[in-house]
């Protein structure tokens, strides 16, 4: 297997590509709930429960039109349908919220952004071909 990019990590909106990610986190989490009972002989049992993603990316906008709408869910605590692509071709997609948002840039580079998003409903995980 070759190695992927976290250059190549896309983020969409509505369709439409919002950037190219320079650098890029995913993190899964379920929550357990402990069923431990006298009868489990000692032994931690438990099932899941909640499952939630929360993505990080920093990168510089591609879509200005994408860029307002993002700032507008960002400050107004708006979910949206969107998709996170990276390099081998899987994709992530469903509702997110926009739980950190940033901008920044000096004299000599391009302004850029960090954004932290977390599902606000159902993921829906596609592999590669």
């Amino acid at each position: 297997m070759a190695a992927y990019k976290g250059s190549a990590v896309l983020l969409k909106v509505g369709g439409d590509t919002v950037f190219t990610a320079r650098d890029t986190s995913f993190d899964f989490g379920i929550e357990t709930i402990d069923t431990s009972h006298k009868g489990t002989s000692g032994w931690r049992t438990k099932f899941t429960s909640y499952k939630s993603m929360t993505i990080s990316l920093e990168g510089v906008f591609e879509n200005s039109t994408v860029e307002k709408a993002l700032t507008s869910y960002a400050m107004n605590s708006t979910p949206f349908a969107g998709e996170v692509i990276n390099e081998a071709g899987e994709s992530w997609s469903g509702q997110f919220v926009i739980t950190a948002y940033g901008r920044g840039g000096n004299y000599a580079d391009v302004e850029t952004f960090t954004i932290t998003l977390e599902n606000y409903s159902a993921i829906v995980y596609q592999p590669s071909a």
